[in-house]
């Protein structure tokens, strides 16, 4: 699969999460459902509520194409410092980097993630696959498997 192509499905996927979600960086805080900066465009008459759909979605694609399309410079630019500058070029883009490239301040998150598996292979059950041991450590991690001690003793 290609660059493009797993950018696309990330950007697709993603696209309604993100704008329904509040992101948190730094000091700023981003709403990002509302009063994103979109291009200007000549306004379309719309006669129903596929219409709408249809012309958000265009808008979206957009974004992603003239980010793909964009001729690269040969200046060397931080990813960072080219996110700060066009993040109200291509504001969704902007908050996917932000989500999916950012480094955790700490490696607590994944000693915490690598100890959980620990905790799911045992004597008991040492004859996972390993499908199956990523989908439990996914599961688990994002809190749709409890465990059964620590609920009891509550």
């Amino acid at each position: 699969m290609s660059l493009t192509a797993i950018i696309i499905c990330l950007y697709n996927s993603d696209i309604f999460i993100t704008l329904n979600t509040t992101e948190e960086s730094h000091d700023l805080k981003v709403q990002a459902n509302i009063d994103l900066p979109m291009p200007n465009r000549e306004i379309i008459p719309i006669e129903d509520e596929d219409d709408i759909y249809i012309y958000e979605e265009e808008e979206e694609i957009d974004e992603l194409e003239s980010y793909l399309e964009e001729r690269r410079s040969n200046i060397k630019v931080k990813p960072l410092d080219y996110w700060t500058i066009n993040r109200d070029r291509y504001p969704i883009l902007s908050l996917l980097v932000r989500r999916y490239l950012q480094i955790p301040a700490t490696s607590a998150p994944s000693e915490r993630f690598f100890s959980l598996g620990a905790l799911i292979i045992n004597k008991l059950r040492n004859r996972l696959s390993k499908d199956t041991f990523e989908e439990i450590s996914l599961l688990k991690s994002w809190g749709f498997i409890f465990d059964l001690k620590k609920r009891r003793r509550r």
